[in-house]
């Protein structure tokens, strides 16, 4: 058997053993359970023979899970290509409960997609270990609704994910102008952007971002609800080839330019519902 399903069961960690010792798994899917950081742990010990050769490990919503499993995960399935948690790691977690020191020598240079989206004790040491490690091989990484990202977090993954394709960040309130500038100079490969609800983002990161010698492969950009963006981030809008899809929902970019850019760039898919006509900064 290489693909197992047991989400939403009552799977308990005896059942995981004998799962671990008697089948050869590629896909293994524990989402919606209630596994605890032990139970996975014990699944990821170098003499569970049946998951050595995990490609795909979900465990969305399992939320007894702390970060206290990542490194347990990482270390134990050399051939993971994608990890999927979203909605884990809510309570907090010691990273180096079971790994008191990591081997030097030790990466998973397999990980291409991690998808850490509703994990709220993720932060830049964290990111930090997880990108450093995958030795520049990660494409994909969702971060939506992450509270701990911060500046230090997005430095992490401008310097360690070269080939980073897809970055989701919305609804990650820490994320600041200064960090999608660094995006913008250090992604190149960058095809999917998202950072909607990203209140701290200003004109000039997304003019940065929006230079036809940044992220030369931007396809769709999601800008939904970040108020501070208005029409002079888009002035060089035209000079983007290469993007073909643009969120400008809850902007302060008007419908007049919106409406002026889809008509100069037809192939552009522009969404613009409530653009708003004039933005009135906060009064302090």
């Amino acid at each position: 058997m290489r693909l197992l399903d047991l989400s939403e069961t009552k799977i308990t960690g005896s059942s995981l053993k004998l799962i671990s010792e008697h089948l050869d798994l590629k896909t293994l899917t524990l989402a919606d359970t209630d596994l605890h950081d032990e139970d996975v742990v014990f699944l990821a010990s170098p003499d569970r023979r049946g998951c050595r050769n995990l490609k795909l490990l979900n465990l969305s919503n399992c939320r007894n899970l702390t970060k206290a499993v990542l490194l347990p995960i990482l270390l134990s399935f050399p051939r993971l290509i994608s990890l999927y948690m979203s909605g884990c790691l809510e309570k907090h977690g010691n990273l180096f409960a079971y790994c008191k020191k990591l081997p030097p020598e030790k990466c998973w240079k397999s990980l291409r997609s991690i998808f850490l989206s509703r994990c709220i004790d993720v932060d830049g040491l964290v990111l930090g270990l997880i990108t450093r490690g995958a030795r520049g091989s990660i494409e994909t990484l969702m971060l939506s609704k992450c509270e701990k990202i911060d500046e230090l977090s997005v430095e992490n993954i401008t310097k360690h994910c070269p080939n980073l394709l897809l970055l989701d960040l919305s609804e990650c309130p820490l994320v600041s102008d200064n960090a999608v500038t660094m995006i913008a100079l250090s992604c190149r490969k960058l095809e999917s952007l998202t950072i909607s609800y990203c209140s701290l983002v200003r004109n000039d990161s997304i003019k940065t971002l929006l230079s036809s010698s940044h992220c030369p492969f931007l396809r769709s950009l999601i800008l939904s609800e970040c108020p501070l963006v208005n029409d002079e981030a888009l002035l060089d809008l035209e000079n983007k080839k290469s993007l073909k899809q643009i969120a400008l929902t809850g902007t302060s970019v008007t419908r007049k330019l919106a409406l002026k850019m889809k008509s100069a760039i037809p192939d552009l898919n522009i969404s613009m519902s409530m653009c708003r006509k004039t933005y009135t900064p906060r009064r302090s």
